[in-house]
């Protein structure tokens, strides 16, 4: 931001993509070792960001302002909500491969 003369926004966004990207490379080759087309696997993959996102953020939303647990508390359990939903949707959905969908 500072050497680049970037907004914090942009900023922001360029490392949220730049995250994205690095993300599905390492989710595609190391953790899934998917053959799907890239994409096919990068349209779901963003499917799947944007729910588990949303499911983040609901989470995080019904424990600050409808329970009243503390902030950081809220920020931690949301998290877990993310990962999981994440991955599961990853394994099962974006990274499954091409052979298993005849299944």
């Amino acid at each position: 931001m500072y050497l680049a003369g970037l907004s914090a926004e942009l900023s922001n966004a360029i490392g949220y993509g730049i995250g994205l990207m690095v993300s599905y490379v390492m989710h595609k080759v190391f953790t899934f070792n998917s053959d799907r087309p890239h994409r096919e696997a990068f349209v779901r993959f963003l499917v799947v960001f944007a729910v588990a996102y949303a499911a983040n953020l609901l989470v995080l939303v019904i424990l600050v302002r409808g329970l009243g647990v503390h902030e950081a508390v809220s920020q931690v359990i949301a998290s877990a909500v993310y990962v999981i939903t994440s991955f599961i949707m990853n394994k099962l959905y974006v990274f499954r491969q091409p052979h298993d969908d005849a299944k």
